[in-house]
C-alpha cells in the first residue's frame, strides 16, 4: 500500500463517501456518460496546440461549457496499464498493482456506472492493446478491457496496420454509431467509451505527410543512418514495422550527444500529427456523439469527460544510470508523459469535485484515477469496496512494470506538489516537477529530498515493490 493510505478514514468519514462502507444504491436511470481517452496526448503537446481553446469553441455550440483542468497525472506512462488503472481502481494498490491488463471478474467504472444507472455500455478502441487480442476471456465473448460492456467494436491491427483503415470502417466509429442508434428521449441511460490514437500524435508518424518540414529533417536523419534509401517510398517505408524498429534502435545506444538537434524535430513531429489528425478523428466523432444527444433533447444528462492516457516524449535523456534518448513514452514516466489534459463538461461537474477534494490544479497534481471516483459520484453512485485508496490531491504516482514489447522497465514516479521521486530498475532521484512549455525542458535534481517522497525510495523502492506483486 502507497504511503499515505491513511485517507481510507478519510474516505469512509467525509459524507461524500460515507456510503462507499455500506451499500450501494440505485444511480441516475437517464445519465448519459462518455470517456473519451485521447491515446498519447499529454498535457503540454495539448497547450501547444490549444486543445482547451477548440473543446471550449466545440462544446459552446451545443450550449454546454467545459472545464480545461490542469494537474492530472495518468497512472502509468503507457496504454494497457494507464487504463486498467483509470477505469479499473481496484488496480492501484497491492498486488493488483503489477497488472498490465484488468482482471476478469473486476468490474470497471462504467461497469458500475451501467448497472447503477441501469443503462447500456457501448465501447470503442482503436489501440489493439484495448481490445481482445491476447487477453484472457472474461464470459462467452468478452475479454478483460470488454467485460461489461453491451456492444463492443475493437481491432487486432497494431498501430502501424491501422493507419490504412478508413475512419468510417474504425471501431470508434461503430461505436458511436451503436450508440446514436440507441439514444433518444426516453431511451434510458447510456455509457459511451472512445478511444482513438491518432490525435495524440501516436506513432508511427510522418507516413501522413512525409515531406513536411519536421518529417523531412527525421527522414534526412533515417537515410543518413542508412536505415533506408534517400529515394525509397517515404510513406509506406514510415509504415513499415521493420524500418520503425530500427528508427527507434537508433536512438537506444549513447546519442545525448544530439539530443539537443533531435528534441525539436520529434516535438514539431508530435505537433503535426496531433494537428492533422484531431479534426477528424476526435472532433467529428465527438461531434456525432454530441449531436445524437441533443437531437434526443438530453444534452443536459450529459457527464463528459475527455482525457489522455499519457504523452510522448521529444527525445529526452532517460537519466539514472541510462544515457540513451526516450523518444517515445515507454519507460519512465516524465513530465511529458505523465502530465495529461482533462476535459470536463459540464464545467459544475468540475467545481464539485474540486470541493469535495477529488481533483487540482497546476499547483496541487492529482492522478486521474480520482476521476472514476468522481464520475460514479455524479451518476449517484457509492464507491464500490474493492476499489483502491484514492490519492490525495496534491499528490500523484504513475508507474510502468510491462512496456508493449513485453519488457519490465520497474520504473515509475511519485510527485508531491513540484517535486518528485523518480525510480528505474532500483535507481532513484528526486527532482523538480512541473509541466514543460516547451520541448527544452530540464528537470532540476533535489538536494534535500523533501519528507513525503522519501519512502517511495526504499529499500526496496515502491515501484520495484509494486511490480512484484507486493502487498
Amino acid at each position: 500500500m502507497r504511503p499515505g493510505a491513511a485517507i481510507s478514514a478519510w474516505v469512509c468519514a467525509s459524507s461524500l463517501f460515507l456510503a462507499a462502507c455500506t451499500s450501494a444504491g440505485a444511480g441516475d436511470q437517464n445519465a448519459i456518460v462518455v470517456i473519451f481517452s485521447v491515446d498519447t496526448i499529454g498535457q503540454a503537446m495539448a497547450n501547444r496546440t490549444d486543445m482547451c481553446g477548440e473543446m471550449t469553441a466545440l462544446t459552446a455550440n451545443y450550449g454546454l461549457d467545459v472545464a480545461c483542468l490542469d494537474g492530472a497525472i495518468a497512472p502509468s506512462s503507457w496504454t494497457g496499464e494507464s487504463h486498467a488503472r483509470f477505469l479499473w481502481p481496484q488496480d492501484i494498490e497491492g498486488a493488483r498493482r503489477a497488472l498490465q491488463y484488468p482482471k476478469c471478474g473486476d468490474e470497471s467504472v462504467l461497469g458500475t456506472i451501467k448497472d447503477g444507472t441501469r443503462g447500456k455500455y457501448f465501447y470503442g478502441a482503436d489501440n489493439s492493446v484495448l481490445s481482445g487480442s491476447g487477453k484472457d476471456i472474461c464470459g462467452i465473448t468478452r475479454t478483460q478491457f470488454t467485460q461489461d460492456t453491451d456492444q463492443e467494436f475493437e481491432t487486432s491491427l497494431t498501430t502501424d496496420k491501422l493507419v490504412d483503415v478508413p475512419e468510417e470502417d474504425r471501431p470508434a466509429h461503430h461505436a458511436i454509431d451503436a450508440f446514436v442508434d440507441a439514444i433518444g428521449p426516453s431511451s434510458g441511460a447510456s455509457v459511451l467509451f472512445l478511444n482513438a490514437v491518432e490525435p495524440g500524435g501516436h506513432e508511427p508518424r510522418c507516413w501522413f505527410d512525409p515531406y513536411s518540414q519536421a518529417c523531412s529533417a527525421l527522414w534526412d536523419v533515417a537515410t543518413n543512418a542508412g536505415l533506408a534509401d534517400p529515394d525509397a517510398d517515404r510513406r509506406s517505408t514510415w509504415t513499415d514495422p521493420d524500418f520503425y524498429a530500427r528508427f527507434t534502435r537508433l536512438f537506444g545506444v549513447k546519442r545525448e550527444d544530439r539530443e539537443a538537434e533531435w528534441r525539436p524535430l520529434f516535438w514539431d513531429a508530435i505537433d503535426e500529427a496531433v494537428v492533422y489528425f484531431r479534426a477528424q478523428m476526435f472532433e467529428d466523432r465527438l461531434r456525432r456523439v454530441l449531436d445524437a444527444i441533443r437531437d434526443a433533447g438530453r444534452l443536459g444528462d450529459l457527464r463528459l469527460v475527455v482525457l489522455g492516457d499519457h504523452g510522448e516524449n521529444p527525445c529526452v535523456l532517460r537519466g539514472l544510470g541510462d544515457q540513451t534518448l526516450n523518444c517515445g513514452h515507454n519507460g519512465l514516466p516524465t513530465e511529458y508523459t505523465a502530465f495529461v489534459p482533462v476535459f470536463v463538461t459540464p464545467a459544475s461537474l468540475a467545481g464539485d469535485w474540486t470541493d469535495k477534494g477529488l481533483i487540482g490544479d497546476s499547483a496541487t497534481p492529482w492522478s486521474t484515477v480520482n476521476l472514476a471516483f468522481g464520475m460514479v459520484d455524479s451518476v449517484g453512485l457509492t464507491v464500490p469496496g474493492d476499489w483502491g485508496q484514492m490519492e490525495p490531491v496534491g499528490t500523484a504516482t504513475s508507474w510502468t512494470c510491462k512496456g508493449p514489447d513485453g519488457t519490465s522497465p520497474l520504473s515509475g514516479i511519485h510527485v508531491e506538489g513540484e517535486a518528485a521521486m523518480r525510480c528505474h530498475q532500483g535507481a532513484c532521484e528526486a527532482s523538480g516537477f512541473t509541466l514543460p512549455t516547451d520541448e527544452t525542458y530540464e528537470p532540476a535534481v533535489l538536494s534535500t529530498v523533501p519528507d513525503g517522497l522519501q519512502a517511495f525510495a526504499g529499500p526496496p523502492d515502491w515501484f520495484s515493490d509494486a511490480c512484484a506483486g507486493g502487498s
